[in-house]
């Protein structure tokens, strides 16, 4: 077959448009044409009366639309339409209804696939056929997107993970996403207390700051808008803000004397929230501590119990003096606290004397005497004393029995339960000793007393029983090291007597 004849108008048309001439312009420089080529030239969509030059519409159903002029003949409306990167060949690829009358002429088409889109319009009649019109230099007159874009994605570098609370004041939001063949025009978010679908236009913000203002849990929804108009679904992003530190509580009355050689040291702690815990211990004056806990995972109000035995790693017994404990509670978003225990005293045993001659493992030849004038307390082993300490006895209006005795029971610990009723001047909470020795029925014991810090002479007054300067309820209390070489000396059996 031969070569491809064009008509001259067309391809004078064609020619001048590759050189970025005017193609309208052509027409008026060539002979007059049998037929009036198209003029106002415009596509219209759902909702979109005029289509702007290079626009993305969300429809596959466009209208093209133009003006016509006939001189009483019907002329036919066509439509060469191609994707962006298909030049037009001057082949008609649509046509409309033919009309004999001057006027707007409409041409449709529908279920276009998504991508830009170029055009050109001619009328046809049995005349002949008006040049092909555009709108311009050929390339993108619109485009069709059909499809929503993705839902964003969020992410946050201050509050990562959804499920964890953090104790920023200030959280970093951020999100993206992708569209095809449009491409992302912007985003709307909401931040709040539910999750929610954004509203209003869409700008270019793709991060936020967000200062909450309360703790708790938020929301951060988002969503995007393409090109051309099609929203995405909300995509929600859930973070925790936790800024309160965990209150940590130390439960009961800590020891004001300890000694490694009578057990460990046991305190006992709770926290309000679920948090990791590191228990250090100090001597005073010392910058190091001379030993330290880690709990990973203290539960929330849970009683944990803290045990040190005074040693060091090697066994030895850390040196007699004052120490102090330190709590240091960290929750799971990072909120700190710190508690101390008050101050301990590490004490050492007096040595009780060896009597030649006298087995120290037999009751034969041991006694024990108080004197309550003197509040003091002396072990003999036959006529040598062995231990003597002050002690505080009972309080006047409930003192110590004078009297032979011996001792009937030991036990280690002890709690004493006051048999007073709540309300009564002598009711006590329930306290508990290290060692107690039963030495008369009805309740009369010598033991150790953490709750005090003085002894001897002026501390069986009348104040409350329990205080520093209050006497007992008829025991015998000892201080806490004389106490430890006490029992370990004493055995069942053991001469009691309360002189006055």
């Amino acid at each position: 077959m031969g070569r491809c004849h064009l008509p001259g108008v067309l391809f004078a048309l064609l020619t001048a448009a590759a050189a970025g001439a005017n193609p309208e312009s052509i027409v008026s420089a060539q002979t007059t044409p049998a037929v009036s080529p198209p003029q106002d030239l415009k596509v219209s969509s759902a909702g979109i009366p005029s289509v702007a030059r290079g626009q993305w519409i969300s429809s596959n159903h466009v209208s093209f639309s133009f003006q016509v002029q006939t001189s009483g003949q019907a002329v036919t409306p066509q439509i060469e339409m191609e994707r962006e990167k298909r030049p037009l060949t001057g082949q008609p690829t649509l046509s409309g209804t033919p009309v004999s009358v001057s006027g707007t002429v409409t041409v449709a088409s529908s279920l276009l696939k998504n991508g830009r889109y170029h055009w050109a319009a001619r009328v046809t009649s049995s005349a002949g056929s008006s040049p092909w019109v555009t709108t311009g230099s050929t390339g993108k007159d619109f485009g069709v997107d059909t499809r929503p874009p993705a839902a964003p994605a969020i992410t946050s570098p201050t509050n990562p993970k959804q499920n964890r609370s953090y104790n920023k004041s200030h959280v970093v939001l951020d999100w993206s996403s992708h569209d095809k063949p449009s491409g992302v025009l912007g985003y709307a978010y909401s931040v709040g207390r539910t999750a929610s679908s954004p509203s209003g236009s869409a700008s270019p913000t793709a991060a936020v700051t967000f200062a909450a203002p309360a703790d708790g849990v938020w929301y951060a929804s988002v969503r995007a808008e393409d090109k051309a108009g099609n929203w995405s679904p909300v995509n929600s992003f859930r973070f925790r803000i936790d800024r309160r530190p965990p209150r940590l509580e130390w439960l009961g009355t800590p020891p004001r004397s300890f000694n490694p050689s009578s057990g460990p040291l046991s305190l006992h702690l709770v926290v309000d929230k679920t948090a990791s815990v590191w228990i250090s211990i100090y001597r005073v004056g010392s910058k190091l501590p001379v030993a330290a806990m880690a709990f990973p995972k203290v539960r929330r109000d849970k009683e944990k119990t803290v045990v040190w035995s005074g040693k060091s790693p090697t066994g030895k017994s850390e040196q007699a003096g004052n120490y102090f404990v330190v709590a240091r509670a960290v929750d799971r978003a990072g909120n700190q606290a710190r508690s101390h225990v008050g101050l301990f005293t590490i004490v050492r045993p007096p040595v009780i004397a060896a009597v030649p001659g006298v087995s120290s493992t037999s009751a034969a030849g041991k006694r024990i005497v108080i004197t309550l004038s003197r509040q003091t307390l002396d072990a003999y082993q036959g006529s040598h004393i062995v231990l003597h300490t002050v002690v505080t006895t009972g309080n006047p209006s409930l003192p110590t029995p004078t009297g032979s005795y011996s001792i009937l029971a030991k036990q280690s610990p002890f709690e004493f339960i006051s048999p007073w009723p709540v309300g009564s001047p002598y009711w006590y909470p329930p306290s508990w000793s290290h060692q107690a020795m039963l030495f008369r029925s009805g309740g009369y014991y010598i033991h150790d007393a953490p709750w005090r810090t003085t002894f001897g002479p002026g501390t069986d007054g009348a104040g409350q029983p329990g205080t520093n300067y209050g006497g007992t309820h008829g025991c015998v209390n000892v201080p806490s090291a004389a106490m430890v070489a006490l029992w370990d000396w004493t055995a069942i059996g053991t001469p009691v007597y309360v002189v006055p």
